[in-house]
């Protein structure tokens, strides 16, 4: 299980959704915990959670253009809401497993103005009174915990830090540490480390092996975080290249001509082997095809973001921040260029099919859908069951209730049968069955 944690800078604009919705295709976490999302509208937010794959969803809206937090979870997991603010979402995390573990999941703004930190510190004091489950809290807490975590800048007040670190030591809440480039926030020539994960010791005693990684930035000036929340570490899969056709290429005017180039291939052999031949050279062409139109583009955002961690680790020279800066904005283009692209495919669409225009986006998420692993199934009476043997009893329950033989119909049975042209005459027949002769053996 995975929690990803961000402060958005606002949810209302295309790129950052775009950005999200990147994240979530590279990630699929469990959680994600945004801050400062800047959205007051509920259908807005009701359109969203589909469109991000995310239905299960608890919100507090922005006041103006300003704050705004939501924490969404994907479906089958057993989550019971405790508290929001304004400043934080407050749930519980009940294991779906025979484990029985119970944990407590908190998604935590900080009150951007050090004149009112100190409410921040207040909230968390009184959320660690409520529970004494397995705590974890993750997202912006707007300060810094030691000196060395700002670079840049005038020099943080020491009763700040010391304020922050008494209100961890308070609610015994332990930094979790991290993977990657040390600093999560850049404005100008400053960098800090406000964003981070804390937890209890019972929290680390049930996950031993859960780690928080820094990602590369992807849209404005925070950096995501992905906390893996484990008991051991994961194996690592080793998965193997399989093409897979995606019905959303059929939207590109240039799908149809490389299908017919690859299907207008000829070799000679058997009618079955000439058609498995085209199968394979219309298979490869496709792969390159949209390697050149859809894959150069995915690389070189993602060796932007790399370059960006990088410079987050670099000295704040005057070289380095006109890279960042320059990186930011091209980044930023080709995230713009990625939603307009899909915002025309879906007029064309709309043109085109008139009010079936929810055709591709039924294609794309059918295709991404496919790809998901199968978690677990319900049974017949609604109770969930994720485990491999659980699932296994679903299945065969379905599939010998679907096929007992008393639940058929003989008379239609019979008069689907009867439908059916016989292929083999009488005559045939009875020669046939008819004995063998001393001349045939």
């Amino acid at each position: 299980m995975e929690i990803l944690a961000w402060n958005c800078r606002g949810l209302n604009n295309g790129r950052c959704v775009q950005a999200l919705q990147t994240l979530i295709g590279q990630k699929k976490p469990s959680f994600i915990f945004l801050s400062e999302m800047k959205v007051n509208d509920k259908e807005y937010l009701n359109r969203l959670r589909f469109t991000l794959g995310y239905r299960n969803c608890e919100a507090v809206f922005s006041v103006g253009q300003s704050g705004g937090v939501a924490l969404f979870w994907e479906d089958g997991l057993d989550v019971r809401f405790l508290s929001k603010s304004r400043y934080h979402v407050d749930v519980e995390v009940h294991a779906t497993d025979a484990s029985g573990i119970t944990w407590r999941l908190t998604g935590f703004y900080g009150q951007p103005l050090a004149a009112n930190r100190h409410l921040s510190w207040d909230l968390l004091q009184a959320l660690s009174g409520d529970s004494s489950l397995p705590w974890i809290v993750v997202g912006d807490f707007n300060e810094i915990l030691h000196e060395d975590e700002k670079e840049g800048g005038l020099a943080r007040n020491p009763n700040q830090i010391l304020l922050f670190q008494g209100a961890l030591d308070d609610a015994e809440l332990f930094d979790l540490g991290f993977r990657g480039a040390p600093f999560t926030w850049k404005g100008g020539d400053v960098r800090c480390r406000l964003d981070r994960a804390v937890a209890t010791p019972s929290w680390l005693d049930v996950f031993p092996a859960s780690h928080v990684l820094h990602l590369p930035p992807i849209h404005g000036d925070h950096v995501p975080l992905l906390i893996g929340v484990f008991q051991e570490e994961p194996l690592q899969r080793q998965w193997q290249f399989r093409f897979r056709f995606n019905s959303a290429w059929t939207a590109h005017e240039g799908c149809r001509d490389v299908v017919a180039v690859g299907w207008s291939h000829f070799e000679g052999g058997t009618p079955m082997y000439r058609t498995m031949s085209r199968i394979a050279h219309t298979r490869m062409a496709l792969n390159s095809w949209q390697y050149m139109t859809f894959g150069n583009r995915k690389r070189e955002i993602e060796l932007i973001r790399g370059r960006l961690q990088q410079l987050m680790s670099l000295p704040l020279s005057s070289g380095n921040l006109e890279e960042h800066a320059s990186l930011s904005g091209k980044l930023e283009g080709f995230l713009e260029e990625k939603r307009l692209y899909w915002k025309q495919r879906s007029k064309v669409t709309w043109l085109t099919e008139g009010d079936k225009n929810t055709k591709f986006f039924r294609m794309f998420a059918s295709n991404r859908k496919a790809k998901n692993r199968l978690a677990g199934l319900f049974d017949e009476t609604g109770v969930w069951k994720p485990a491999l043997d659980g699932m296994e009893k679903v299945i065969l329950d379905y599939f010998s209730f679907m096929f007992r033989s008393e639940h058929s119909d003989e008379s239609r049975m019979l008069e689907v049968v009867n439908l059916v042209r016989p292929r083999v005459s009488d005559q045939m027949n009875e020669e046939l069955t008819a004995p063998y002769s001393d001349e045939e053996i």
